[in-house]
């Protein structure tokens, strides 16, 4: 049996209203007890056990997908969204960290 989504709703009248992150979200919210503040929330422990390679392409391709989420969010002022800042900023800052260890190794 389908699922009750309000974001699949919203979808099905304006398409351009709704992006998968928002889908993915209510999922998170109507499935996890207590809904969590954050439903987008980063794992940043499993970074840790990439390599730094890895490390660098996820670091920054999950970055600029955060960007994405937060850019397109409505409602900037919210909670959730601020978290979804912090995330993208901390991804970010290890992200960079991570680039200018590799170059040097490299150099």
């Amino acid at each position: 049996m389908p699922l009750k989504l309000e974001t699949t709703d919203a979808w099905k009248k304006n398409p351009k209203s709704v992006r998968v992150w928002h889908v993915a979200a209510e999922l998170v919210c109507s499935t996890v007890f207590p809904a969590p503040e954050n439903p987008l929330a980063v794992d940043h422990q499993f970074f840790d056990a990439l390599p730094p390679d890895e490390q660098a392409v996820a670091t920054g391709a999950l970055a600029g997908f955060l960007r994405e989420v937060y850019m397109t969010t409505t409602d900037k002022y919210t909670a959730a969204s601020a978290l979804v800042l912090a995330d993208c900023q901390a991804l970010m800052d290890r992200h960079f960290v991570i680039m200018k260890r590799l170059t040097e190794e490299l150099g």
